[in-house]
């Protein structure tokens, strides 16, 4: 029952998420948002990517239309894909649905002729400088693995990674937070510092004249949810005036991040594709699988061990009051008896 309810949760989170997309591509045409499907269904082929041998290696993109030959669609993505991910002027979102409980979202862009990824996850800390963020280079590999050696990260190609730092998500809104960082990322002129404006929500003590004076009491989580659900009631695509002070105050990029000598090796992650890539990172995944199931029966022997032990005092407590009880009405009977 559990199972189904779960498996309900999720269909209707991602029509949801397609419904915002679609209401954001009828807008912006240059914002092409994938499905969530397709991350999930690429995701899957991931168990049987470790190989040995080199010519027995066929790339996730390659099962992906196999696994989708024949279906009859009036849109197919993975042809709009291939057709246009040679075209600079079109930015891609990639929604992920990890481990089945966690959004996160992928914006592939192009900056001064040069692929860029920018990975979102808001369950990172707080950051209120990109300086300050410890994880900007930090790319998970499975999702590296997600979009090598496909048409939107080609072999021979070089691509370069950032962790967009973000205000943490406070509550369970992680879905709605990926549709609005997705969104400000892709349409912004600085993705790498777009969110970090988003500080400013909910933060009281401010300057009257600072333009977020009046979300000074807001929260950001609902803001997020009420600006996905209007977006939904009202079948049309949005921008509400909370946001309009985020992209007012995102730095400009000649300002901030190309100021910097070296820039991309200080903000990015440079990773080259190859097929000698593929291979490493999918075995270099296969052991942090390893690794993670390791810890989580570490854990779990661990928490045994502590219910165990729980119990065990639990029942010596009991064993003590029980004898203490009964020593007590032995001590009265006894006293009863004596003249």
């Amino acid at each position: 029952m559990w199972q189904w309810i779960k498996e309900k949760k999720q269909l209707l989170q991602y029509f949801l998420a397609h419904l915002v997309f679609l209401k954001m591509f009828e807008y912006y045409p240059h914002i092409f948002p994938l499905t969530c499907g397709f991350a999930l269904e690429i995701l899957y082929f991931d168990e049987d990517q470790c190989v040995i041998d080199e010519n027995n290696y066929k790339s996730k993109w390659s099962k992906k239309k196999e696994f989708d030959r024949g279906k009859e669609a009036i849109y197919n993505e993975l042809d709009f894909i291939e057709k246009n991910c040679g075209n600079q002027e079109i930015s891609f979102i990639i929604p992920v649905y990890e481990d089945e409980e966690h959004w996160t979202g992928i914006v592939r862009k192009w900056i001064k002729q040069n692929l860029h990824f920018f990975y979102l996850d808001s369950y990172d800390k707080s950051v209120k400088s990109i300086d300050k963020s410890n994880v900007v280079k930090e790319i998970p590999t499975r999702i590296l693995l997600l979009l090598m050696d496909s048409p939107l990260w080609q072999r021979g190609q070089t691509a370069y990674w950032t962790r967009v730092p973000n205000v943490k998500q406070q509550e369970v809104e992680c879905g709605a937070r990926m549709l609005l960082h997705s969104f400000l990322v892709a349409s912004s002129e600085n993705p790498f510092e777009t969110l970090i404006p988003l500080n400013n929500i909910g933060r009281e003590r401010m300057a009257r004249d600072n333009p977020f004076y009046t979300w000074r009491k807001e929260n950001l989580p609902n803001l997020s949810r009420l600006w996905v659900h209007n977006i939904i009631q009202n079948k049309e695509f949005m921008i509400p005036d909370w946001l309009i002070p985020v992209a007012q105050t995102t730095k400009r990029l000649e300002d901030s991040i190309f100021s910097f000598d070296e820039w991309k090796a200080r903000f990015c992650l440079e990773q080259h594709c190859s097929l000698e890539q593929v291979i490493a990172l999918s075995w270099r995944f296969k052991e942090e699988l390893k690794e993670e199931e390791e810890k989580l029966a570490q854990k779990k022997a661990i928490e045994a061990k502590n219910e165990d032990m729980r119990a065990k005092r639990a029942q010596e407590k009991a064993d003590k009051a029980a004898s203490s009880k009964k020593n007590k009405g032995g001590k009265k009977k006894q006293g009863k008896g004596q003249p």
